[in-house]
């Protein structure tokens, strides 16, 4: 089933509902790849662009994805249980620290404890203070406080970043910024 909008388009085969198979993924010009899981109800993904810093080739996209797993200090926010990142076009990268989320304080969007980095479907929020995710044997810490879509805020002076950059990430050595595609 090929799938078109406005951004992009992509392909799911589905003759085998355990393992659906994407290919051909092209929004705003950029490749990806889709992971797909079993219905589990509810769900929401939020998906964008990362780039490494001073360093043009070490691109890819990221996924963050809600099950539904309520965040339970603030009504309407999910958790985010996983994340999928698709690095150069190529090759997948997963987090296997698997959906171990480190709670923290919010001090620029909505306020207050966190358990873990969540996201608001309905607002489009991003909140993540040094979430934690390992990925090929490394560590790697990321942020991103986005209360809605085009808008990054600086996780740490809660100031506005620059246009198209939503949050921080590193990872080894690496380091660089996270930018918000959809929602």
């Amino acid at each position: 089933v090929k799938f078109i909008g406005e951004r992009g388009s992509f392909t799911i085969n589905f003759s085998d509902e355990n393992k659906m198979v994407s290919s051909h993924f092209n929004i705003d010009g950029k490749k990806g790849q889709v992971k797909t899981y079993p219905d589990k109800g509810a769900g929401t993904i939020f998906f964008g662009t990362y780039a490494q810093d001073g360093v043009p080739s070490f691109v890819g996209t990221w996924d963050l994805i809600s099950f539904g797993a309520p965040e339970p200090f603030h009504p309407g926010f999910f958790l985010i249980e996983d994340i999928f990142i698709f690095h150069k076009g190529t090759h997948h990268l997963t987090d296997t620290t698997g959906g171990l989320f480190e709670p923290f304080e919010d001090f620029c969007v909505v306020g207050g404890p966190f358990d873990g980095g969540a996201i608001d479907p309905t607002g489009g929020a991003i909140v993540a203070f040094d979430q934690i995710a390992t990925i090929a044997g490394f560590e790697g810490h990321w942020f991103m406080y986005s209360p809605f879509p085009g808008v990054g805020l600086d996780p740490f002076t809660c100031a506005p970043l620059p246009p198209g950059i939503d949050g921080f990430w590193d990872w080894g050595s690496k380091s660089g910024t996270l930018t918000r595609l959809f929602p």
